[in-house]
């Protein structure tokens, strides 16, 4: 039916958006840097970026433990 080829075209998209994100990121690591300013700027990008993570992880699991008691689980 239309709807299974929808489907599977969809799931066929994803796989492909997530394989090109895949190549890009070993792509990326693969690159020598060899300027210190360079390296020194993606330290700091790297320690921002975990960082944030850090904070969002912290505000989803006050939120999802105040949920988690509203439902009495």
């Amino acid at each position: 039916s239309q709807l299974s080829l929808f489907y599977g075209l969809s799931f066929l998209c994803v796989a492909l958006a997530f394989a090109f994100a895949a190549y890009l990121y070993l792509w990326v690591k693969k690159q020598k840097t060899e300027n210190a300013k360079i390296q020194e700027v993606s330290l700091l990008i790297k320690q921002g970026a975990n960082t944030f993570m850090r904070r969002e992880y912290l505000v989803l699991a006050k939120f999802a433990g105040g949920h988690c008691c509203d439902l009495d689980l």
